[in-house]
């Protein structure tokens, strides 16, 4: 075995003498070297022979010059930038919080920033407490100094853990005339949900976020313990008009109890079907096999189950099983795949095969509405009356082709519509029909019945009355009437009297209304764009078309919350506390719109 080499470059001025000894070259003292150490030799040199210390002045380099370690420090600043910024991936995503302590995320950030320290998953969780506290004292300011009224939506939903919850979501437009949706809260229900306690809980969270004498208008679903939760704190309640347009068409269809109405009877028929390949593997994989046999260049698609909750499923499973009417005929007809005894009581007859053909036509109408109603971003209230009325007198009419059960469903749906939406003139008054004559598009009302206008229109004039100038336009009024004075004579001032004039009129409430309808309907288009070039026109008639174009139509808003948290509370994640979970909530839905 070889000697060890000498590496140090101390030995460039010392002799090897032995194992333990060695000789200074310059003034051959003697060192002890016991174990190979070089300190003793290295001391000897920076004290006896300084000049001739070639290490002094170039030191052994560090690891970072050979790519090794941390490459530039990370500052305060700078680490606390980074913190923040994965607090937000987390809220967008509606990631677990134990997802910062993952050993790949902690590999990707020590490959991106090495002096990065990762938070664990107890300091992440009061970053983000801490974040949706700062985030709701911004929001809170705004909608004090910006929303001059607000309009909430509220519902109440059951986690997998059993819990009960109920959402809290506001609409308000801003002076700008931009809408705001912002999600206020999603409480822990822990009482009985009676009428008096989510009445009180509804003011309760409106009187944290300081909106309680705000709130116009709470729309809600039609549940008998909230109907009147909004009348409790003088609140308008509005029923859901999505949910009061799914009421109308399954009552017309037959399908909200059981009942023998051909439609109730076909969509019954329709689903077993359904339910059958849905539940057969084997039937499912040769209908695929069927449609690429028969239209080779289309996608393959597989059949839609209805759903009692959600009327438009209905539709979507009969526009597919028209769809697909042939390849499924020929896997009934494949007795390797379904029984005979099976099949005969799957097929659907040619009636209901016909039927289905011609309630497509007859609901897609009614399918465009909810879609529209049901849209992420809901349209204002102002759509629902014009909305109803068209559906009334262009596409519910009976035709004389019409099957029997057609024209039944047809008649059944107007008498429903009539009954449960804002129609009549006992009615004018309702937060719906003001919406629509306050959008530049709709006022005129054309569909509506000219008895059932005009009292809209009376209605709206009373409301006017109660309206009083901006106090930024009153200011500019009477500035504008002192200075015109100041501008004429004032003894011309005297002589005339009560017949002088500078010039400087108010508008009456009721002729700035009058000139709003007598100004041609806009476009179609964007009504706060309308509004916002507009306002200054009619100045009375904008302070109420920012309180009613706020209110939504639908509680959408709230059931999109239930849609988030069931995201968040999982079989996986079962043991979230409910403030954890609220606040990943409050920063995924709000946390975009006021960064």
């Amino acid at each position: 075995m070889s000697a060890r080499k000498n590496k140090s470059d101390v030995w460039k001025h010392f002799t090897k003498m032995s194992v333990c000894k060695s000789k200074c070259k310059i003034c051959d003292k003697e060192l002890p070297t016991v174990g190979g150490n070089t300190t003793g030799m290295r001391n000897h040199m920076r004290t006896a022979h300084p000049s001739c210390m070639e290490a002094a002045a170039n030191p052994q380099p560090k690891l970072q010059s050979f790519g090794i370690g941390p490459q530039r420090p990370c500052s305060d600043q700078q680490q606390e930038k980074i913190t923040d910024m994965l607090a937000d991936v987390l809220a967008e995503h509606l990631l677990p919080l134990q997802f910062v302590e993952s050993a790949s995320l902690r590999r990707l950030l020590a490959f991106l920033e090495p002096n990065y320290k990762p938070p664990c998953r107890q300091t992440m969780t009061a970053r983000m407490i801490a974040k949706k506290d700062t985030l709701a004292a911004t929001m809170k300011t705004e909608m004090s100094e910006q929303a001059e009224s607000v309009s909430i939506t509220t519902d109440i939903w059951t986690s997998l853990t059993n819990e009960a919850y109920m959402s809290f979501t506001a609409t308000y437009i801003t002076p700008q005339w931009t809408v705001r949706n912002v999600i206020l809260d999603s409480a822990i229900m822990l009482e009985r949900h009676t009428l008096e306690n989510i009445a009180a809980e509804l003011a309760r969270i409106a009187g944290d976020w300081g909106i309680g004498n705000k709130v116009l208008a709470c729309v809600h679903d039609g549940a008998s313990n909230v109907k009147q939760a909004g009348a409790r704190n003088d609140w308008v309640d509005i029923h859901c008009a999505a949910h009061v347009l799914h009421l109308c068409v399954t009552s017309a269809m037959g399908t909200n109890k059981t009942t023998n109405k051909p439609i109730a009877r076909c969509v019954g028929a329709a689903s077993r079907l359904v339910s059958h390949f849905h539940h057969s593997p084997l039937a499912t994989n040769a209908l695929l096999k069927r449609q690429q046999e028969m239209k080779p260049t289309e996608t393959s698609k597989k059949l839609v189950q209805h759903c009692k909750t959600r009327w438009n499923s209905a539709y979507d499973m009969m526009e597919r099983l028209v769809e697909l009417r042939w390849p499924v005929a020929a896997v009934l007809s494949d007795r390797e795949i379904v029984k005979q005894q099976d099949a005969k009581t799957l097929e659907l007859t040619e009636d209901q095969w016909e039927l289905m053909r011609c309630m497509l036509t007859v609901l897609q109408p009614l399918q465009t509405a909810t879609a529209l109603l049901s849209a992420e971003k809901s349209p204002p209230a102002s759509v629902c009356i014009p909305m109803i009325w068209g559906l009334l007198n262009n596409h519910l009419a009976a035709q004389d082709t019409d099957l029997d059960a057609v024209r039944q469903f047809k008649r059944e749906m107007k008498d429903e519509l009539s009954k449960r939406f804002p129609l009549s003139k006992e009615e004018a008054g309702h937060p719906f029909v003001v919406a629509s004559i306050l959008d530049p598009a709709h006022k005129h009302l054309p569909a509506v019945p000219e008895e059932v206008r005009l009292a809209a229109y009376d209605n709206v004039r009373e409301l006017l009355s109660n309206v009083a100038l901006p106090d930024d336009e009153s200011a500019e009024a009477e500035e504008g009437e002192e200075s015109a004075a100041k501008r004429h004579c004032p003894g011309l001032e005297f002589i005339l009297g009560d017949q002088y004039s500078t010039g400087t009129e108010i508008v009456s409430a009721d002729t700035e209304f009058e000139s709003y309808l007598s100004d041609k309907p806009a476009s179609r288009g964007d009504v706060l764009q309308w509004w916002a070039a507009n306002a200054t026109n009619y100045s009375r008639v904008a302070v109420l078309a920012r309180r009613y174009l706020a209110i939504p139509p639908t509680s959408v808003a709230s059931e999109r919350v239930f849609s988030l948290s069931g995201r968040v509370i999982t079989k996986t994640r079962n043991r979230l506390l409910p403030d954890t979970a609220t606040c990943l909530v409050f920063l995924n839905k709000n946390i975009r719109d006021f960064q």
